[in-house]
């Protein structure tokens, strides 16, 4: 998980309506159908529990300290999905026994520098940010490719943890990952799974379907995607320039949080 930072979350909050509009006219799925058709469950599901939880964010000012506006995104975003949710006003390990302790309270969300986490209370189970972000973006890609993904070549970018996992779960659902990193993780990914390679960026317009899981932001140019190209991205910063954008944007699906969110929600309400 890229660690983010607070101006990019400024305005999260109050776009979030907006956001889920802009993804139900793109995928057909609105913030519950995401947490549920990630996990294959029932939207009803979702909505039950919706009306039965509650949600707690913890703050954590560990490692690097607090990242101001992460708990009250995520909080936004699970309230948003219907969740009765709240920001606990302790940090740390404090705000966790907290919200341990605190009759109304189902399940934690919190992160530190290095993993982003949802608890179960009740079950004794965990949601990890890096798969649930994977899963759902494929999920995502899927519900915007009109036959669906089976036999369909997709370019992976980007193979650290969450291109890893999006690999993985593109196969799970019959596609045909190629994969592409400026590093070796491409290649030394490529063999553990006998997948092929692109060379380089020139060969990125051969593809039609992309899920973008670098971290470098502003490389991304219009002469190097594939003119009816549909891409999820999941890595941050956003890689496409403002001329792509203009060009792709209505093909494209990215957020910081939104989706891994809901993701993980959804796979505690399973």
């Amino acid at each position: 998980m890229s660690r983010l930072q607070a101006e990019w979350l400024k305005n999260l909050e109050q776009n979030i309506a907006a956001y889920e509009q802009d993804l139900l006219e793109k995928t057909g799925l609105d913030f519950p159908g995401i947490a549920a058709t990630a996990n294959g469950i029932s939207r009803d599901v979702i909505c039950k529990m919706a009306h039965t939880s509650g949600i707690a964010v913890v703050p954590v000012t560990a490692g690097k300290g607090e990242i101001g506006g992460f708990a009250e995104s995520v909080a936004a975003i699970l309230s948003q999905a219907g969740f009765r949710t709240r920001v606990m006003p302790q940090t740390d390990v404090d705000g966790l026994y907290s919200a341990y302790t605190a009759p109304d309270i189902d399940f934690v969300f919190l992160a530190d520098d290095d993993t982003y986490v949802g608890l179960d209370l009740n079950c004794r189970r965990i949601s990890e940010n890096s798969r649930a972000t994977a899963r759902g973006f494929v999920t995502v890609l899927e519900a915007m490719c009109p036959e669906g993904l089976p036999g369909k070549e997709v370019l992976v970018m980007g193979c650290g943890k969450v291109g890893t996992y999006a690999t993985e779960a593109l196969l799970e659902r019959g596609a045909l990952p190629v994969l592409f990193d400026k590093t070796a993780a491409a290649k030394t990914l490529g063999e553990r799974l006998g997948l092929p390679l692109c060379s380089g960026r020139e060969e990125i317009k051969r593809y039609s379907y992309l899920i973008d899981a670098t971290n470098e932001g502003d490389w991304m140019t219009p002469d190097l995607l594939h003119e009816n190209a549909i891409i999820v991205a999941p890595g941050v910063p956003l890689s496409f320039t403002e001329a792509a954008f203009a060009t792709h944007g209505d093909r494209l699906v990215h957020d910081l949080l939104h989706i891994g969110t809901l993701t993980m929600i959804g796979e505690l309400c399973q």
